[in-house]
């Protein structure tokens, strides 16, 4: 066809095509360009919802499949994206899968800006109509774990990863390279020019940055676009703004990662073993059937176990808003704290024991630290707080103190609301 505008409604059932066509021998392909790609727009409830762009795509009586296309999923104002996924479109089964492989610029994270994560994961998969999408690895399973970690994620040695054995961390070439044009747009030869490498090694370079998500490279146009996590990066190192260590490590040995509900846009992530929330705070948590619900904003929600400093907390109904940087814990079965030990170890020195005194049928909100501070680059001595909504208890109906004879419903202590803090 000359044209590459030409619209199929329903090429196959809820999948619209827009773009050429050309036919190689008896094979039927679906053509575009770099500057005007083809495209296919899987439709759910009738609304597009999945958007692929491509040169090419390969059509047969049964598949049809591309490979590198730029995919977006649509969630409200939001997306999930990548740049380069491969696609495969089973049309008797009516399943889709987009498949990132572990090589070139297709190593870069998938953008989730509903949840504002990045994801590193192989492939997602959704049955065209079902309310879901499933997210894991090819194998379903197996040792291969998949990272699901925030997008304001930051530890010093990525820094100084980049950097590697050179004198001047390359992020600050990109920046000053960005003041001097006044632009965040550059050529391939302008960055070639600035950092005084060959072509070969810049374009290296250039791909490098875009896997690591620095910068946005086009290979045909051979144009960058440095992103704002650089001049994040360089701000984090110099201790400028605040920052998270959350990331989420999901192993199973068979079955999905993780799914995202269309009904909600809720993300169940599964195989979670621990989440540290606060490396200078001491804040972890450790969630029941190793499974959390994202929502919007990085919020989650889980049952399970926090530690917080000298505290823990065993209960459910825990939500975990991000911004707060805070936990409201609506239903908390018991709290457990240590103190200094009385005795010293063999060098002298005091070490923290367990309460007996367990706390019990209460809820509150646990304070990480401040909002501003979720990095912990600044020192608050009294953070992680706790602070109880309603009256709690202890009771004295174990088996161990004289067999049950103190029922819970007749001897107690009852604690009114109480804060207390680290």
């Amino acid at each position: 066809s000359y044209r590459h505008d030409i619209r199929i409604q329903d090429i196959v059932k809820d999948v619209d095509y827009e773009g050429g066509f050309s036919m190689i021998g008896s094979q039927l392909f679906g053509c575009g360009s770099q500057e005007e790609p083809s495209k296919l727009y899987f439709k759910y409830e009738g609304n597009p919802f999945v958007r692929a762009a491509s040169d090419r795509f390969r059509f047969r009586s049964n598949i049809i499949r591309t490979e590198g296309a730029r995919v977006a999923i649509y969630l409200q104002d939001d997306s999930i994206y990548h740049p380069k996924l491969d696609l495969r479109l089973i049309i008797p089964l009516q399943t889709v899968s987009l498949i990132r492989q572990n090589e070139g610029s297709a190593q870069t994270a998938i953008r989730n800006s509903f949840h504002n994560m990045e994801m590193y994961l192989e492939v997602i998969r959704w049955k065209l109509g079902e309310p879901q999408l499933r997210l894991g690895n090819l194998n379903l399973g197996g040792n291969s774990a998949v990272i699901f970690e925030s997008d304001q994620y930051y530890r010093g040695e990525r820094f100084s990863a980049i950097q590697g054995m050179s004198n001047t961390n390359p992020l600050f070439y990109l920046k000053q390279l960005s003041s001097s044009l006044d632009r965040r747009e550059v050529s391939r030869s302008e960055v070639q020019h600035a950092l005084r490498m060959s072509e070969t090694a810049t374009e290296r370079f250039l791909l490098n940055m875009m896997v690591a998500g620095f910068v946005d490279y086009d290979t045909y146009t051979k144009t960058a676009r440095i992103k704002e996590k650089t001049f994040e990066y360089i701000n984090n190192a110099d201790n400028k703004r605040d920052y998270d260590v959350i990331r989420f490590q999901s192993r199973i040995a068979q079955g999905d990662n993780a799914r995202l509900s269309l009904l909600n846009y809720d993300l169940e992530i599964n195989g979670i073993d621990q989440i540290a929330v606060s490396d200078s705070q001491k804040v972890a948590m450790f969630p029941y059937q190793r499974q959390i619900t994202m929502q919007e904003g990085f919020d989650f929600k889980f049952d399970g176990i926090i530690q917080a400093g000298r505290f823990s907390y065993w209960g459910n109904q825990y939500y975990f808003n991000y911004d707060e940087f805070k936990v409201n814990m609506t239903n908390i079965d018991s709290m457990r704290f240590k103190v200094m030990s009385f005795e010293t170890n063999s060098f002298g020195q005091r070490y923290l024991v367990n309460v007996k005194t367990t706390l019990q049928d209460l809820n509150g909100e646990l304070f990480i630290d401040k909002p501003d501070n979720k990095s912990g680059r600044k020192t608050y001595h009294d953070y992680p707080i706790f602070v109880s909504g309603k009256e709690s208890y202890v009771y004295y109906d174990r088996r161990d103190i004289f067999n049950h004879v103190y029922p819970k419903e007749e001897f107690f202590v009852e604690l009114v609301p109480f804060t207390i803090d680290s």
